[in-house]
């Protein structure tokens, strides 16, 4: 038992060790490769291309959550020993994403060639002759992930995901070379949009490879494996995970929307200057949390009850402790960090610091123990607490944003989050251990 214990924690410290190298090589990419960007395109293109690649967020959710319903069927596999559904779940999950990619990308093209993209853009010249191929470009990249993405959840089900993020390190630098080669020969936006965007594309390619060629060739997905019922079975579990994204999304991706509408475009300048500096650090200690999901899955098929509360214990208290010191920091540099990213006349208030300062450190505590409830697969109660708290979120922050101002907006997340979802979620945790954790 002990040996499996170790081996269950260097899995997931591993997976999150290597998660959080890939978000912070993405990050550092993202920023580098900015300035040889705009030299070249220029402001109003590389505006064009920046866009472009926002809106594949809106695109996150046509997975229809069938991944996260993988990674919980792969951790029982893996859990259980037992191989002999998984092949025909990934086969069946693999039609579906293929399906939904040829969908997306039917869709996409029509609408390139139909939408006027120069006036949704706000583009002119160059720039408007390329915004739609440059869409087009964009949108093929995106929809071969849907399907090739899977993977991904496969790896990190079966607690490997150190190799999906390997991977995906991989893929940040075959984008960055793909970038400088493209400024070299002087390709169009296009082109270097095709360019850029394929590189994540070539290396989950290799990873799918890997994976279902020379590792795991047992799991590879095939036609004649293809169930119906089980694809059915794997969108309806998929579904509650799809509720959950689009309820987050919702409560907490409409500041500045909000802020624009109540307080003002200024307003939305020193509000999400102020968000991105705070949720840098739960944004990593997310992405980190992740790899506790399938090693809680497996330790609950297990009744490895000791395990599930340690771990839930310590990576809690990791997580907030974490948030809070790195929040103390930024605390202390506030005054000249945000003069430096804002202006003087813009630098926030204290009370919209510390309405940060509390929200990322529910933030982070949510996203951990959220792992265990995903693992136990208790994915309706989540969807019910989250809805209410993105509904009375949206109102709080309504009403807090015309009645105190700008920090009103992020104190209304900050007690729909703390009253709807924490809280409940504690509650919910009291329970479950009295009764099998």
């Amino acid at each position: 038992m002990a040996t499996l214990i170790k081996g269950r924690d260097r899995r997931a410290l591993l997976t999150a060790a290597t998660s959080v190298a890939a978000r912070l090589l993405s990050i550092g990419v993202t920023l580098a490769t900015v300035r040889i960007s705009i030299g070249y395109l220029g402001p109003a293109r590389y505006g064009l291309w920046a866009t472009i690649t926002s809106l594949t967020a809106f695109l996150a959710f046509s997975d229809l959550g069938i991944g996260n319903a993988v990674i919980n069927r792969m951790a029982l596999a893996f859990s259980s020993g037992e191989r002999d559904k998984a092949p025909r779940e990934i086969s069946s999950a693999t039609f579906v994403l293929g399906a939904i990619a040829v969908i997306v990308l039917a869709i996409g093209t029509v609408l390139v060639f139909v939408l006027p993209w120069s006036r949704i853009y706000n583009v002119t010249g160059l720039a408007a002759t390329e915004a739609g191929p440059a869409t087009l470009a964009m949108l093929v990249c995106f929809a071969v992930l849907i399907p090739l993405g899977l993977v991904q959840k496969v790896q990190l089900g079966f607690q490997q995901g150190a190799y999906a993020n390997l991977w995906l390190i991989a893929g940040s630098v075959l984008s960055v070379t793909f970038l400088i080669a493209g400024v070299t020969f002087r390709i169009s936006l296009p082109w270097l949009v095709l360019a850029v965007a394929s590189g994540p594309v070539v290396a989950v390619a290799l990873n799918w490879i890997q994976e279902f060629v020379y590792l795991r060739p047992w799991l590879r997905p095939r036609v004649d494996l293809v169930h119906v019922r089980t694809g059915v079975d794997l969108a309806r579990t998929g579904s509650l995970f799809l509720g959950l994204q689009l309820a987050a999304a919702i409560a907490f991706s409409s500041d500045n929307l909000i802020a624009t509408q109540v307080l003002g475009p200024v307003a939305v300048a020193q509000y999400s200057v102020t968000q991105r500096v705070f949720v840098a650090l739960p944004a990593l200690v997310s992405v980190a949390a992740v790899a506790l999901w399938p090693a809680y899955g497996e330790a609950l098929h297990r009744s490895d009850r000791a395990w599930i509360r340690q771990t839930l214990i310590r990576s809690s208290i990791l997580a907030v402790g974490l948030t809070l010191l790195g929040n103390i920091v930024i605390l202390i540099v506030s005054p000249p960090l945000f003069s430096f990213l804002v202006g003087p006349a813009l630098v926030p208030p204290l009370s919209l610091l510390i309405g940060f300062v509390v929200w990322s450190i529910l933030y982070a505590f949510g996203s951990v123990v959220s792992m265990l409830l995903n693992a136990a697969q208790v994915i309706l109660f989540q969807l019910v607490i989250s809805s209410a708290m993105a509904v009375t979120a949206i109102v709080l922050k309504i009403e807090l944003g015309r009645t105190i101002g700008i920090a009103g907006i992020i104190w209304g997340t900050v007690i729909a989050y703390g009253l709807l979802s924490v809280l409940p979620t504690l509650l919910y945790l009291r329970h479950r251990r009295r009764i099998d954790w």
